[in-house]
């Protein structure tokens, strides 16, 4: 059984990325910004797998304030494998540009 660290959790490549390894048993533990998005990921993904989420955490990665709070999780878990799929999403026309 692997151990997944998934930041930025509610992102739609993070949540079909879940979808498959929790049904093969794997565990995550899921962050992102938005608690309510969160916990109703947690609710789901136990529905599919009951325990596949030990952990959450509410984090907005630009506030290094909260970051601590990840460091103690991770203390507490082997984590195996993270999947990063948070990023900042900026003005494209101005890039473009």
């Amino acid at each position: 059984m692997n151990k997944f660290l998934i930041l930025g959790a509610t992102s739609a490549v993070a949540r079909s990325f879940c979808e498959r390894i929790i049904s093969k048993g794997d565990k995550v533990i899921l962050v992102g910004r938005n608690e309510e998005k969160i916990d109703s990921l947690k609710k789901h993904y136990n529905t599919i797998k009951p325990g596949s989420v030990p952990h959450t955490l509410t984090l907005d990665f630009n506030n290094t304030d909260n970051h601590h709070e990840l460091a103690t999780i991770l203390n507490s878990w082997e984590v195996t494998n993270v999947l990063c799929a948070w990023g900042i999403l900026g003005n494209d026309k101005k890039a473009q540009e």
